[in-house]
């Protein structure tokens, strides 16, 4: 069965958060802002990822994408920085790097085995 899911370039990244959480830990343990912010920072740090690891996760955490992201997503940075200690405490984040980090993708496929 093949279905088509019209998505920007952040769903895309959401779908595989989600996607992940129905088989692996800790994606499982992910709320949805959580996975909404893990999302999009892997979508700038793969924007990026050319230049480098440390340049990339330096762009991804600096202070002008933290404002962004809370604006995109509509939350306050409070918040986003409470959802940054979670993401950290569930090892996907470090304190200014991605540990676990997503590859763009436009397709899943899912084979039972």
């Amino acid at each position: 069965m093949r279905i088509g899911i019209k998505a920007t370039e952040l769903e895309q990244y959401i779908w595989v958060t989600k996607v992940l959480g129905l088989f692996k830990a800790p994606f499982n343990q992910l709320r949805q802002r959580e996975i909404e912010v893990y999302a999009y920072l892997n979508m700038v740090y793969n924007r990026y990822a050319s230049l480098g690891d440390k340049e990339a996760n330096t762009l991804t955490f600096n202070k002008g994408t933290k404002k962004e992201i809370c604006d995109q997503l509509g939350i306050t940075i409070e918040n986003f920085y409470n959802i940054l200690v979670t993401l950290r405490k569930h090892g996907l984040v470090g304190e200014d790097e991605l540990k676990i980090k997503l590859k763009p993708t436009t397709s899943i496929n899912i084979d039972f085995k």
